[in-house]
């Protein structure tokens, strides 16, 4: 686990963030920025965009002095890891994908942040294949390393099955929470899963899925997406009140972790059995595909 929250950190400072501008979600909090030309990085992702030579793009980040340093000591097998991490994220820049990573403050009046919108019609039933992610478990002495409640616990899920934590990283963990489950993941592998389509989205469109009841504080009174505040504006007959956007309290997956034995896979604040976008995989991907993934 450990292992794949570095990679995605690295990955997302290679490719993202150098496109966006400004840094986005970290596992690791005092992670810094790369200490080289971020706009060499970005001219390397512009020419992938226009050309789709992925190989050529993947070479070239890699091959980019302080990447080039990371790697040095790595085994072949962890570079394999990296550079595949490096592409799912570089494929998010393709044509083809039908989607991009885009910036916006609705979340935050202080600082940027990101979401995913399509850039195509995807009908119901649809594999967004682009828009995946990758699962790794964690152990106990890893959970208590590397999270932070309220800073970086934004994409762990809880295996009440297997009992452990498990990080969910890749494109996949920028979708946002919205009230209309528009999609779940299905299983790519034995430790990766994309996104299906349960609604038609047309070009523009955000796509969302459902945290569950209490992500955001109780019957998440404290998020700000548009889904939520068009609900609690309607509740209130018109009169909607700010209020500061906070992040899934860890002590309250704990509590779930130590109370419940459900065999599922379930989020520390989600109630109900459905899916958690970042903390849970939706029933159509098995718990089986979360099995012997930290070593990713």
């Amino acid at each position: 686990a450990s292992q794949l929250a570095e990679y995605d950190d690295i990955a997302i400072s290679l490719v993202i963030d150098p496109l966006l501008g400004f840094k986005t979600h970290k596992m690791n909090p005092k992670f810094r920025w790369i200490t080289c030309n971020r706009e060499d990085l970005r001219h390397i992702v512009e020419k992938y965009i226009s050309s789709g030579d992925l190989d050529e793009a993947c070479d070239a980040l890699s091959s980019t002095k302080w990447a080039n340093h990371y790697l040095m000591n790595k085994t072949p097998l962890q570079k394999q890891r990296f550079r595949d991490h490096l592409c799912r994220y570089l494929r998010v820049f393709s044509p083809s994908s039908g989607f991009h990573i885009l910036p916006v403050r609705r979340y935050s009046a202080e600082k940027l942040e990101a979401k995913i919108c399509v850039t195509t019609e995807w009908l119901k039933s649809s594999k967004i294949h682009d828009l995946c992610g990758c699962i790794a478990e964690m152990t106990d002495e890893e959970e208590k390393r590397l999270l932070r409640p309220g800073e970086n616990d934004f994409s762990i899920m809880f295996s009440t099955r297997k009992k452990c934590s498990q990080l969910w990283l890749g494109p996949a963990a920028y979708i946002n929470h919205g009230l209309l489950t528009e999609i779940n993941f299905v299983s790519t592998g034995r430790n990766t899963a994309c996104v299906k389509v349960l609604r038609d989205l047309k070009a523009g469109d955000e796509v969302t899925c459902y945290y569950g009841d209490n992500f955001f504080g109780d019957n998440n009174k404290d998020c700000k997406c548009e889904t939520c505040e068009r609900r609690r504006k309607e509740q209130a007959n018109g009169s909607l009140k700010r209020i500061n956007y906070s992040l899934r309290e860890t002590d309250n997956r704990l509590k779930f972790r130590r109370l419940h034995s459900v065999d599922s896979v379930s989020s520390g604040q989600c109630s109900d059995s459905s899916m958690c976008a970042y903390e849970k995989l939706p029933v159509d991907v098995p718990v089986e595909t979360t099995k012997n993934t930290s070593d990713i």
